[in-house]
């Protein structure tokens, strides 16, 4: 009987310290992570015949969004509103739609997920299709093939995909080079997280990184070619993304950074470039949250 009460005590001691306050992650948005590892013997995960709905993508299925999108070289603040649906669905593979003009005002939508063919399994949510670099007179697109968003089984900090390659174009009919390495890790699975006083359960944290650098070969002078960095390698866009088990996207924020040789500019203007409405640099922060969704 006394090893009993002391066994009943010490339980009582440890769960004490263990329900402490909620952290809150670099976000702002309130969190209770998961341990690394799944200590529940009986693990019902195995055997949920739904397992594979952990985003769900029936058709005309959708999600309402707010939208903030922050010029941080001006403080200028836009407010929007987004509607993502399922525009088709093929048994596991599934594409959506944006507003009625099919433009995104959230960058994850914009970039990631509008237009692009999600692929899922029971464990994995993967995209396929191209990312377009946010400079307009660039022009520049990356391809990317089954570009994994999320792992179930992955564990914290783990590269889900990497891709690095070469596009070679045109700029003012001088050809430039970009290299760039688009990758995703997934950052975390979070038990719970609270957006806008809405709890969301069973929740992936994953982060989608691009990093390029793009070379223009130019004719400064007749008949000598010199290769000049217009952007110099560099994080061009960053993308932390929840997505909450039978819901889908809840939260995604992303900064869009890049800046322009200065060294290049000159050199363009003097190869009779015109760059006054060329921009030199560029800091924006978007962030969408979801305020209701209908899965059918």
């Amino acid at each position: 009987m006394k090893l009993l009460k002391y066994s009943l005590f010490s339980l009582l001691f440890i769960l004490s310290f263990s329900c402490e306050d909620e952290p809150v992650d670099d976000t702002g948005v309130v969190v209770v992570t998961d341990p690394d590892t799944d200590t529940d013997d009986n693990d019902d995960d195995d055997d949920d015949p739904n397992l594979i709905n952990f985003f769900p993508s029936t058709l005309d299925s959708e999600w309402n969004y707010d939208v903030i999108n922050t010029n941080n070289d001006t403080n200028e603040t836009t407010n929007s509103t987004d509607r993502l649906y399922i525009e088709s669905e093929n048994l596991n593979t599934f594409t959506f739609g944006v507003n009625e003009d099919n433009v995104a005002n959230g960058t994850m939508n914009r970039f990631i997920l509008e237009e692009n063919t999600m692929n899922k399994t029971e464990t994995n949510l993967s995209t396929t299709g191209e990312l377009v670099i946010p400079i307009p007179e660039l022009d520049i697109v990356i391809p990317f093939d089954n570009l994994i968003l999320y792992n179930l089984n992955a564990p914290n900090s783990s590269m889900l995909s990497s891709f690095t390659g070469t596009i070679e174009s045109t700029f003012e009919n001088f050809p430039i080079t970009t290299t760039y390495t688009l990758s995703t890790t997934q950052a975390g699975q979070l038990n719970t997280i609270n957006l806008n006083g809405e709890d969301y359960n069973n929740v992936v944290k994953s982060n989608l990184s691009l990093v390029v650098s793009v070379i223009a070969t130019v004719e400064v002078i007749p008949g000598l070619p010199v290769e000049l960095p217009i952007l110099d390698t560099q994080d061009f866009l960053s993308i932390d993304y929840y997505i909450a088990k039978e819901i889908g996207l809840v939260r995604s924020e992303a900064n869009t950074t890049f800046m322009i040789n200065a060294e290049t500019l000159m050199a363009l203007e003097q190869a009779g470039v015109d760059i006054s409405n060329f921009p030199s640099s560029s800091s924006v922060t978007n962030i969408q949250e979801l305020t209701s969704f209908t899965i059918q």
